[in-house]
């Protein structure tokens, strides 16, 4: 019998846990049941491999996987430790894709983390409360972002060919379509984006194939482009396959919707749909504690920035000059840090180059080769006098420096195709 069919998705629901601050988390202990492990010393691997990969994304590892074991008699007044850990969502999400994938209900665990984790901030209950178009929006903005992240490790993969890389993704997980095949059966115009023209569940089924192939481009050091493509292949057909086990719509079969999403944004110029779907978030709990934390990192950063005008003045900077490093890293640890995951400055200069790259020339209209570099050279000073306080690790300056300097022209690429119209095809 193919044990899948008795599963579904409330199998991890069931082994859910609230605590008393209303977050939710899982418990090793039961999570090793679900999953089908014998012994827990196999599992521990497990955990441990799935440590490691929270600390490459720069996480701290205590928030998502705590320490919860306990001392437990066993008899003749003696006691030994019986280990567990209380798990975020995010560690569940990178424990099953740690976990031994021929477990069919590894690939199920995969899925379902996978989806909820990326909804970020979003609360079940707020993603539902949700139009189908201001879904799209979100899971558009999300495919975005993962595309972005995926084009960097194939490119630290050896992939030149980007059009054939994603057509080998497309191709698995629509049995055998390209992305022009998948754009003619739409019926789309010459070059309009078939990811602008999906329904939000057909853009889920693709964000979990990026970012199922991205994690796998990077957790298995991928160094061919002909691997990197077999593995965009072979995830866009496991997918395909688990939406088939689950009893799920394929893809192709999914209906497109009547307006892509660039002609609801001309229909409704006079509303931004982003705006209106940020303060629809914004009207949770979770979302009012984020606001006073952004609040809270701000009123922090305005003794960075005094300081850091002293540091200036020190050096006997012009006011002028002066005036323009202020203003750039104001920019970065006040708007940009406060934009996605609310980082604090010493969390921040781990993403500097994700600001340069992405944010800074979608966001502001004054990019171009020279301010960017300008904005570059402030946040590098203004890590300079982090270091010197010892507010953070002279190592991750000077890892920084190095960053900065090995990246600029990328980060310029990446400028130049935004003012020429082929950015967002990049990814």
């Amino acid at each position: 019998m193919n044990e899948i069919k008795k599963y579904n998705e409330t199998i991890f629901e069931d082994i859910k846990h609230i605590d008393e601050y209303g977050n939710e988390y899982w418990l090793a202990r039961e999570l090793i049941k679900v999953l089908e492990y014998s012994k827990w010393s196999n599992f521990t691997s497990v955990i441990d491999k799935a440590k490691t990969a929270c600390r490459l994304s720069k996480k701290t590892v205590s928030d998502h996987f705590d320490d919860v074991g306990k001392m437990v008699g066993i008899g003749s007044k003696t006691s030994r430790n019986i280990e567990d850990f209380k798990l975020s969502r995010y560690a569940c999400y990178l424990i099953v894709q740690n976990a031994d994938p021929r477990k069919e209900v590894v690939a199920l665990g995969q899925t379902y983390f996978a989806i909820q984790t990326r909804k970020q901030e979003l609360t079940e209950k707020d993603y539902s409360m949700l139009t189908e178009d201001e879904k799209r929006f979100y899971q558009r903005s999300l495919t975005k972002k993962g595309n972005y992240s995926l084009n960097q490790a194939a490119k630290k993969a050896g992939v030149k060919n980007f059009d054939k890389f994603h057509n080998a993704g497309y191709k698995g997980l629509y049995n055998g379509e390209t992305a022009n095949d998948i754009a003619k059966r739409k019926g789309l115009r010459y070059r309009e984006d078939i990811l602008d023209n999906m329904g939000s569940e057909e853009l889920a089924a693709n964000l979990f194939r990026i970012t199922q192939t991205e994690s796998k481009l990077k957790r298995e050091n991928i160094s061919s482009e002909n691997e990197a493509n077999n593995t965009h292949y072979n995830i866009g057909k496991n997918i395909r396959e688990v939406i088939a086990k689950n009893g799920g719509t394929m893809p192709e079969e999914l209906p497109t919707p009547n307006k892509s999403l660039k002609e609801l944004e001309k229909a409704h110029k006079n509303i931004d749909y982003q705006q209106k779907l940020s303060q629809k978030i914004r009207k949770s709990t979770k979302m009012k504690d984020l606001e006073k934390k952004i609040e809270e990192n701000k009123k922090r950063n305005k003794k960075f920035m005094k300081e850091f005008e002293e540091y200036l003045k020190e050096k006997n900077l012009k006011d002028k000059t002066i005036k323009k490093h202020l203003s750039n890293v104001d920019l970065f640890i006040n708007d940009y840090l406060n934009y996605y995951d609310i980082e604090t400055p010493e969390e921040g200069i781990n993403s500097v180059y994700s600001f340069l790259s992405g944010w800074f020339i979608e966001k502001c209209m004054w990019a171009t080769v020279y301010t960017t570099k300008e904005t570059a050279a402030s946040i590098k000073k203004f890590y300079a006098y982090m270091s010197e306080k010892g507010y953070v690790k002279k190592e991750d300056y000077k890892e920084l420096c190095e960053e900065l300097k090995d990246s600029m022209d990328e980060i310029l690429e990446y400028l130049d195709a935004f003012d020429n119209g082929t950015y967002y095809d990049m990814f």
